[in-house]
């Protein structure tokens, strides 16, 4: 059987990580829902949280979001910092990107030390009354938040015992028909928040940048956090602030951490010009 070789990146944004598949260096499948949970396996793929593919056709670039388990994610923050890094190629300070939830406008820096640093103006928060969830004994209070994809948001301490996320999120996921992000936030003080976030299709993630921006949003209102805050990950901190119209705009690192080229058997290409894939035969090898 013939293969294609694909070439790569592999990235992260405050740990959250993803291969990134990018239309200027090759063709891409329109549907990666059965090629995404063999990549991200962490023991027999490449290993990811996701996969991020940059669509070129259009006026502006677009990124797509694919879980781990197959699912089209309509939003993912850390993947634009992501995106807008390998677009700064480019040599802009700020670019606009298509996502499934709307156009994105994302400026981008560098630290003193060369660190890059983006942030991802996400738009406004669409809150709804919180509801109830029953666990067991347990009964939690979660409040709804759409930062263009369905967020959860519990105030419990995310690093308590029993562990909330591994013992609620997968549960508390399925609490609305769409599924949801899982957010269980501590407030340390009112610009410091803890959090960890269960991801639907990938479980526990190192951070979400949407789900960080959820956490800030549902908070807000009730006058216990400031509108910028430190938010505190498992794999690093994101800035979240808190404009006078009410958008929310995340700021955090993102990071290319190699490169590399997938071998994938032709079949699972047809939906792209297998004609200007370079192709390799088994007996080239």
């Amino acid at each position: 059987m013939t293969r294609a070789r694909i070439p790569f990146l592999k990235a992260q944004g405050a740990g959250n990580d993803f291969v990134v598949l990018d239309e200027g260096l090759t063709p891409v499948p329109t549907d990666l829902s059965s090629m995404a949970p063999i990549w991200c396996c962490r023991r027999t793929g490449i290993g990811a949280d996701g996969i991020l593919v940059i669509r070129r056709g259009g006026s502006l670039p677009a990124m797509e979001c694919w879980n781990a388990d197959g699912s089209r994610a309509e939003a993912c923050g850390n993947g634009l910092r992501i995106v807008a890094l390998i677009l700064s190629g480019e040599k802009v300070s700020e670019v606009s990107i298509e996502t499934d939830a709307g156009v994105v406008r994302v400026q981008q820096r560098r630290r003193d030390d060369g660190e890059f640093i983006a942030e991802a103006s996400l738009g406004i928060p669409l809150l709804e009354e919180p509801i109830t969830v029953s666990i067991g004994h347990t009964t939690l209070q979660a409040i709804p938040v759409n930062m263009g994809n369905p967020h959860l948001v519990v105030a419990i301490d995310p690093e308590g015992t029993p562990d909330p996320v591994q013992c609620y999120g997968p549960t508390v996921e399925l609490a609305i028909a769409q599924r949801a992000n899982v957010g269980f936030v501590r407030i340390d003080a009112p610009n410091r928040l803890v959090l960890r976030v269960w991801e639907r299709g990938c479980g526990e993630t190192l951070a979400c940048g949407t789900g960080a921006a959820a956490a800030v949003a549902a908070l807000h209102p009730s006058g216990a956090i400031a509108d910028e805050v430190e938010v505190q990950m498992r794999g690093g901190v994101l800035q979240v602030r808190l404009d006078q119209n009410g958008g929310v705009h995340v700021e955090g690192p993102a990071k290319v951490c190699f490169e590399g080229e997938m071998l994938v058997d032709q079949e699972h290409l047809r939906p792209v010009q297998m004609d200007i894939l370079p192709i390799e035969s088994p007996k080239s090898r």
